[in-house]
């Protein structure tokens, strides 16, 4: 196992529960379209990453059908957690369980992220 791991939460895709302060702008169709906008960007600048082992946290349930995120290529889980700061915590927890002493986190709303950041 490597000792590294990316974190990536997730927030599952449904209308009207994603990017919730630009749907009252745009609407709840277009608030959803760009967030699975940013979480392409965001998949496509980790899929680059072959060193590293990666982490889809789902925030409501992991699918039981393949999704964007390849299962060659992310391992899933489900965040834990009655607020941000505790299912970050769990899912920091969870990695070090397992042995990865090197971890970071990001979230797939973020249009500059690139490998070479990452």
């Amino acid at each position: 196992m490597n000792d590294q791991a990316l974190i990536i939460f997730y927030k599952n895709p449904t209308l009207g529960r994603v990017k919730t302060r630009l749907a009252a702008t745009i609407g709840n169709q277009e608030a959803l379209s760009a967030f699975l906008h940013l979480a392409d960007h965001t998949r496509a600048a980790c899929d680059e990453l072959a060193d590293i082992e990666k982490y889809v946290f789902y925030s409501d349930q992991v699918p039981a059908e393949p999704d964007t995120w390849p299962e060659n290529n992310y391992q899933k889980r489900l965040q834990i957690g009655t607020d941000l700061g505790q299912r970050m915590k769990q899912a920091f927890a969870e990695l070090r369980e397992i042995g990865h002493t090197h971890i970071a986190i990001i979230g797939t709303d973020c249009p500059y992220i690139t490998p070479e950041l990452l």
